[in-house]
């Protein structure tokens, strides 16, 4: 009994890693080691973090969020590449792709401070509680100091921020922003 107990603790443990492992603070980790292990992608920092469930419906667990594109700026490598991006579906990253456009309007996400499980619990707490179609992870230019925030994608194209250090939610293109679909 005691071996089948701890069989099933180490089972546990085991999904509770991949998860954690799915989660994108992580996995931006992991894309960024990726894409500075291409020596004309060493310099590269990323910019911006896009994430997407499997289909086109709305979603409203951070867990259905699977498929993640990391935007990296690679101007500061000299390379003929001005930046760069990696994709994860389930965890499973691509190759690297350089581009030649330069990305000037983002400023670098040098650590990210709050999980998406975390975030989402935020936003539902202020009381956005239908379901969200994209998720996107930036810090934008502007004059004054910003922090890095999650940019979710209601119906309608309603977005809301959620600050990664203050935990601040806020709607940021709409009255009626409560993530609810428009009525018909």
């Amino acid at each position: 009994m005691k071996s089948f107990v701890a069989a099933v603790a180490i089972a546990l443990v085991a999904i509770g890693v991949a998860a954690a492992s799915r989660d994108v603070t992580s996995l931006a980790t992991q894309a960024t080691n990726r894409v500075h292990s291409h020596a004309e992608f060493r310099k590269a920092v990323l910019v911006g973090v896009d994430g997407r469930p499997a289909t086109h419906h709305a979603v409203k667990d951070a867990r259905d969020i699977i498929k993640w594109r990391f935007t990296y700026n690679n101007t500061a490598s000299g390379s003929k590449y001005a930046n760069v991006t990696i994709t994860s579906v389930r965890g499973n990253f691509g190759k690297p792709a350089g581009g030649a456009g330069a990305i000037m309007d983002a400023s670098p996400i040098h650590r990210i401070r709050m999980t998406l499980r975390h975030a989402v619990k935020l936003l539902r707490g202020a009381g956005f509680t239908k379901g969200f179609y994209e998720v996107s992870l930036g810090k934008v230019l502007t004059r004054t100091a910003q922090h890095t925030k999650y940019y979710f994608v209601f119906a309608g194209r309603k977005t809301v921020s959620v600050d990664t250090v203050s935990g601040k939610v806020k709607a940021l293109n709409s009255s009626n922003s409560r993530g609810t679909a428009p009525a018909p």
